[in-house]
């Protein structure tokens, strides 16, 4: 599996003329310093499964 994962990287890497790990560079972080901003950044991520389909709803569970 290991070669054929380093492999796939090298063809990756030379088709589409990029260099380093398939995901280098894939993740980054933000920092949030505005309360306005967090809200939107939490809208965003609530609404990430509706958009995608994978639900039809946004269900709020209330704790108690």
């Amino acid at each position: 599996m290991e070669k054929i994962g380093v492999s796939y990287v090298w063809y990756y890497n030379w088709k589409y003329k990029t260099t380093g790990h398939l995901f280098q560079d894939r993740f980054r972080s933000e920092k949030i310093e505005k309360e306005d901003y967090l809200l939107t950044v939490i809208r965003y991520i609530h609404q990430n499964p509706l958009k995608a389909g994978t639900v039809k709803r946004i269900e709020i569970e209330q704790l108690s």
